[in-house]
């Protein structure tokens, strides 16, 4: 019997697997899932958990119950891909395969500063989503506490490096949290002491959408008190400070790191062409480079891969992709040609926070609660299985910011023992 191995299951992986159950159903063929974690997680959504406006229930579902019961799902960590012998090794055993798709998606990239990491908070997975929200939370009740004006507003300054679609979306998210009125209503001194800047290496925001589309998202977030540094970038970091390549130096207790990624380093070290953010060389028909030639029966797709100039990394393109590569380990099965891949625009969304967004569909821009509501029903729509998108959607109608107001200061107060005053028996 032939076995497929799927490495990875965001969204390229499970949408592959999802197709290749379809395509190869009653076929003496076994798919395999490898993944490191129990659970799919929208990505494109985690924005949205950090600032409270969803739970993480709301975007995440066992994997285990999303394929047929045909499909082997192996809950392991991969560490190296052997070409030679045509296996995957990890601490539970080898796994050997046929056919294999690489979809482990990416890394944090911290551009050379991995010591960044000591003192910034990234955003690519849940558990990463729910520790910005605390720490938010953390540096509200800190400055509750604080009654010098300077050290509380560097509390409260949060910088986002990067100006793609996660950072503009999560501080957007962000200032609606900041300036949402469960935490107006008990702090509004904190809501005036908070800066959310956004640093971006290139001159416009959302450098890889539509130039109108970034265009409204500066001018939506500058009306919420956003502040902009574009053509710049970080360029050192430490506890109560952020450098840029301008000069300038802020004071700022938060940086929330959004400046890209890089493929897995064993992509790499298996031999394979990368390019420079170690992604694997492929071609049209998403067949792996190494280095010159394809590798047979060796597929990738969306994080893990570059085809040519198109370099575009998000979940649309890994989806589309899926579909291809999925299509094109059939075709191999089956004799039949193959077909290439190429990117396929569709809608443009991004949310920006108190009930706005922007949208750029079929050559023109939608703004405002229109697009709002667009971005919430196409997402719900993209959302693998009914029973999640019926949760998701009841997640958006009860939505709202949830970063736990400031807890009111505790002040220590003295009380002087009062002196006892003589008892009438006493007196006598």
């Amino acid at each position: 019997m032939r076995r497929i191995v799927i490495l990875g299951c965001g969204f390229g992986g499970f949408r592959a697997a999802r197709e290749l159950e379809r395509e190869l159903a009653g076929r003496r063929v076994q798919i395999t899932v490898v993944s490191d974690r129990p659970d799919f997680l929208y990505t494109p959504l985690l924005p949205n958990v950090a600032t409270g406006e969803l739970d993480a229930s709301h975007i995440t579902f066992g994997l285990r119950e999303a394929f047929e019961p045909t499909t082997e799902v192996l809950i392991q960590t991969v560490e190296s891909i052997d070409l030679a012998a045509r296996c995957l090794r990890s601490p539970a055993g080898d796994i050997d395969f046929d056919y294999l798709l690489i979809a482990c998606g990416s890394q944090v990239n911290w551009g050379g500063h991995p010591e960044w990491a000591e003192h910034a908070l990234a955003l690519k997975n849940a558990g990463d989503a729910l520790r910005l929200r605390e720490e938010v939370a953390r540096a509200l009740n800190d400055a509750a506490q604080i009654s010098c004006a300077e050290a509380r507003r560097r509390r409260l300054t949060f910088v986002i490096g990067g100006g793609g679609p996660t950072g503009v979306e999560i501080s957007g998210s962000l200032v609606a949290a900041l300036q949402s009125d469960l935490i107006a209503n008990v702090a509004p001194e904190l809501v005036a002491a908070t800066r959310v800047i956004l640093v971006e290496q290139g001159p416009r925001l959302l450098p890889d959408m539509p130039t109108e589309v970034g265009d409204i998202a500066r001018a939506q977030l500058s009306q919420f008190g956003m502040e902009f540094r574009l053509g710049t970038s970080v360029v050192s970091r430490s506890a109560t400070e952020v450098g840029l390549s301008t000069g300038e130096v802020i004071p700022a207790d938060n940086l929330i790191w959004c400046g890209g990624v890089r493929a897995h380093p064993m992509v790499a070290e298996a031999g394979f062409g990368v390019d420079d953010q170690g992604r694997i060389l492929v071609n049209k028909t998403l067949k792996a480079i190494s280095p010159a030639t394809s590798v047979a029966g060796i597929f990738a797709l969306g994080d893990a891969a570059t085809v040519g100039e198109e370099s575009l990394q998000n979940a649309q393109v890994a989806s589309q992709q899926a579909y291809d590569a999925a299509y094109n380990i059939v075709a191999d099965l089956s004799g039949r040609a193959y077909r290439e891949w190429e990117y396929r625009p569709s809608a443009e969304l991004i949310s920006l926070g108190n009930e706005q967004a922007a949208a750029y569909v079929a050559g023109s821009a939608i703004t405002g609660r229109a697009a709002r509501t667009l971005y919430r029903l196409v997402h719900t729509a993209l959302m693998p299985g009914g029973l999640k998108k019926a949760s998701l959607l009841k997640g958006w109608l009860l939505s709202r910011h949830r970063i736990a107001p400031p807890s009111p200061p505790q002040l220590e107060v003295e009380v002087e023992e009062t002196p006892q005053l003589p008892t009438p028996e006493s007196s006598e």
